[in-house]
């Protein structure tokens, strides 16, 4: 179904042609940029590290505990 928009596709009988089909169009990269550091997961998990923390700030009776001195740098770092 993917392929029915590529140039030179006229559907394919089996797997193996499907996989001849798309390593006869592969070629080399020139470039590679990796622009994020870290793995997918490790993105995904600060993501949801981040959305939960989010949650914290809002939260009214986190105010108190909030006031730890541990958590400065985290709170320094939110207000940016």
């Amino acid at each position: 179904m993917i392929f029915r928009h590529v140039e030179g596709y006229s559907g394919l009988p089996d797997l193996a042609a499907v996989r001849e089909f798309v390593l006869g169009a592969e070629v080399s990269a020139a470039a590679y940029a990796r622009n994020f550091g870290g793995t997918v997961k490790e993105i995904r998990k600060a993501q949801r590290v981040n959305e939960a923390f989010q949650q914290v700030l809002d939260h009214r009776q986190a105010a108190e505990a909030l006031q730890h001195p541990a958590l400065k740098p985290l709170l320094d770092e939110a207000a940016d």
